[in-house]
């Protein structure tokens, strides 16, 4: 059972207050300046941007007032110190351990009213899940997520799980990064969203003015580095690059900007080594250390180069993570030098001239005898990081928001369907399967003022009595999801002044309980099309007029990713269980697309019938199984089928998919196909009773001879299926979650 506590919106946009209001902490030290720590004060300003009032709870005591200048000149920002007690200056530095920032942030939560955490580092978002006051607001940043390979990735993983179960939303920089979340922890499809690294507006629209001249014939290159010093970010090397480029016959500079020196667990002795080379860059006229400087005073020593430096160890090649410093680089009219990845191929393209592939000094030798070429690569870079400002992040991060956060209440309801009422409206959602009530929980949970409960039934038939009749007497509208005998025990019990509402699903209309629903004391039987409203209209008798469509919901925001280069020719049907899904239409789709190109695949994502004892057990569907299984097994086909398995990331999956199949013979809905629309997949959906009232009729066909031409046809032509593509995610829109939870809170609120 679930509680949500919801606070009432205080705070009207229109009157020029914050909409929102937001903790923020980052487990990071704001005395050192590094990507973590530039990351907690561009985190405060994109919030207080997209509409928040912003709290930041700091990590550390603070020796000198540089890293937090940059918050506390913005209005919407209040900073609170990491200890009740200054630290005195003749101390050591004092920084919270990551329960004791855990629990400053649910006090300071408490405090202000936050309906919105932002907690960046697994361990203080895995202290910080442990508060309910916290954990139901949090948005966890966890960019340390475990790989497969550390020592202690087991334990790391385990608590990465329980930050994902139990936070409100997880954070990845990237979609990689989302991808290989969402694989880790499981618990964290679905919930997660993009948060980019960001970069200031004035830095992109100051560039066209301030841009520093490409190297002109005789100038020496003027390379820069900006950030922490660490053996695998190459800075022991760096300072060695001047002398390698002159045995080339390259004359030129360096600067190194920072004051944060990394350990190295591999090589003790390192730190000691960069630290005593910094000291001494004094020697090489060439070398400039400038120290730490704030982000302003490090981006306008940037601007002054030409070159800069992002140069890893191969062993970073595979990170998840996009560095901010290309992005500061490109906007300052830097053009960046770094590592060949896939990662950045696919954001600069295959042919930026200035990757380090083997040797470093290569490309920048290439810098230094081509003007025209780093003016290019950093007008490339400009283009990629104009997307990355706090600004454009801000926009991003207000429509999360308003998706999923704080919808006021009172909610508005039709003309006659009854007056608002101005007080918490306490929802009850009671059923044993809540797979496709996702969505309406979170449309409920992020209304002000809605309170809701669940009760979970065992089974479609047994549930708790005492618990059910206790929950009961403390709803105001009690939702029965599916009609089974959920739907007789409150249809029968429940008291008059208290509201019902039915969602029917399809399958309950030969269930031989459904003479025992009491209609008379159901106020709304929601369905899901309205084919099958009418279909168990005519078979039950039940009023026309409290029989309403609200359909199923879809999470565009979660769904809608970048395709792989290959998705054309991927084609993916999910669930093939009961046979009426009709998987050998599948199979004989697949076989006319490989007689005309060898590229198509078939993605069969989902358990296997033999999973369902009761499917397994009926000699007819058996049957009809195993003929498919022999079919997909020939020498023919079997390379050509992927057996995906069932999992919770179908965001990540359906990045793999170009076409997405609804061969069945009858459904009441059909959600993976809409689920593959919203991903920008192209539906291919054979004709079959009230198709087109979900899926219109520009997808439908009559048959899988003209499905197999309609696929070769658009993917015949790249801008074709791109045009598909757009066209399948606009129409999908009209299920978004936001639409679908508005029609829900109006028919809830009308039905008190």
């Amino acid at each position: 059972m679930r509680l949500l506590h919801l606070r009432r919106w205080g705070a009207a946009v229109g009157e020029g207050r914050a909409r929102w209001t937001a903790v923020l902490y980052g487990d990071t030290n704001l005395n050192l300046i590094d990507g973590s720590s530039v990351w907690l004060v561009s985190m405060a300003e994109c919030l207080a941007r997209a509409g928040a009032e912003v709290h930041v709870q700091l990590k550390a005591d603070m020796r000198n007032d540089r890293p937090t200048s940059g918050l506390e000149r913005l209005d919407a920002v209040k900073v609170h110190p990491a200890f009740d007690e200054p630290v005195k200056s003749d101390q050591p530095p004092k920084a919270l351990e990551a329960d004791a920032a855990a629990r400053r942030m649910a006090d300071l939560v408490e405090r202000v009213g936050a309906n919105i955490v932002v907690c960046r580092g697994l361990s203080a978002c895995a202290e910080a899940v442990r508060y309910e006051r916290v954990a139901s607001s949090l948005w966890a940043y966890v960019t340390d997520v475990p790989r497969r390979h550390e020592p202690s990735a087991a334990e790391r993983t385990a608590l990465l799980r329980e930050v994902a179960a139990g936070s409100r939303r997880m954070l990845a920089q990237t979609e990689d990064a989302r991808s290989y979340l969402e694989a880790v922890a499981p618990e964290a499809a679905g919930k997660t969203v993009l948060l980019n690294p960001m970069i200031p507006d004035e830095l992109v629209t100051r560039r066209s003015s301030e841009r520093a001249a490409a190297p002109e014939a005789g100038e020496p290159l003027r390379m820069v580095y900006s950030g922490k010093f660490a053996a695998d970010w190459k800075t022991l090397e760096m300072v060695g690059l001047p002398t390698a480029l002159e045995v080339g016959g390259v004359d030129s500079t360096l600067t190194l900007i920072g004051d944060k020196v990394q350990r190295n667990d591999k090589d003790p002795d390192w730190r000691r080594r960069m630290g005593e080379t910094l000291e001494g860059c004094g020697e090489d006229p060439r070398v400039h250390w400038l120290g730490g400087l704030s982000r302003e005073e490090a981006l306008t020593s940037v601007a002054s180069h030409h070159v800069g430096l992002c140069w890893r160890s191969p062993t970073l090649d595979s990170s998840l993570e996009l560095s901010t410093k290309l992005l500061e680089y490109g906007a300052a009219g830097v053009a960046p030098v770094l590592n060949r990845t896939a990662a950045h191929e696919a954001l600069l393209g295959s042919d930026y001239p200035f990757y380090v592939d083997d040797d470093i000094t290569v490309a920048l030798e290439r810098a230094a005898c081509d003007p025209q070429l780093v003016a290019m690569a950093a007008d490339r870079v400009a283009q990629v990081a104009s997307q990355h400002t706090i600004g454009r992040t801000a926009e991003r991060l207000r429509a999360y928001f308003e998706a999923t956060v704080d919808v006021p209440y009172p909610y508005p309801v039709p003309p006659g369907a009854g007056p608002t009422v101005d007080r918490p409206l306490k929802v009850l959602l009671a059923g044993h399967d809540f797979k496709f009530a996702g969505e309406l929980l979170d449309g409920l949970g992020a209304t002000h003022g809605v309170q809701v409960r669940i009760d979970n039934w065992h089974n479609l038939h047994k549930h708790d009595e005492k618990q059910s009749r206790q929950l009961l007497a403390w709803a105001d509208v009690v939702l029965c999801e599916f009609a089974g005998r959920n739907a007789v025990f409150y249809s029968q019990n429940k008291r008059s002044d208290q509201s019902l509402v039915v969602r029917f699903h399809g399958f309950e209309v030969r269930g031989p309980w459904l003479g025992e629903i009491d209609v008379g004391a159901v106020d709304r039987v929601v369905f899901v099309s309205d084919a099958y409203r009418r279909e168990v209209i005519a078979a039950t008798g039940w009023p026309e007029e409290r029989c309403v469509v609200v359909p199923n919901a879809v999470d565009v925001l979660d769904l809608e990713r970048p395709k792989m280069p290959d998705s054309p020719y991927h084609l993916g049907i999910v669930g093939i269980v009961p046979f009426l899904k009709r998987p050998d239409r599948a199979v004989d789709l697949l076989e006319r697309l490989i007689a005309e190109d060898e590229r198509f695949v078939l993605h069969v994502k989902g358990r296997f019938p033999w999973n369902y004892p009761w499917v397994w057990r009926k000699n007819v569907q058996r049957e009809a199984y195993e003929w498919v299984f022999q079919r997909l097994g020939s020498d023919r086909l079997r390379e050509h089928v992927a057996f995906d398995g069932f999992s919770p990331d179908m965001g990540n999956w359906l990045r793999r998919i170009g076409f997405v199949l609804s061969p069945s013979t009858r459904e009441s809905f059909h959600m993976a196909p809409v689920e593959g629309m919203a991903s920008g997949a192209v539906p291919v959906v054979w004709d079959r009773p009230g198709v087109e009232e979900i899926f219109g009729n520009r997808w439908i066909v009559p048959g899988t001879a003209d499905a197999a031409a309609r696929i070769l046809q658009v993917v015949e032509n790249p801008t074709h299926f791109e045009h598909e593509s757009l066209a399948a995610l606009q129409h999908v829109r009209r299920f978004d979650t936001g639409v679908v939870s508005d029609s829900w809170r109006r028919l809830l609120v009308g039905a008190t």
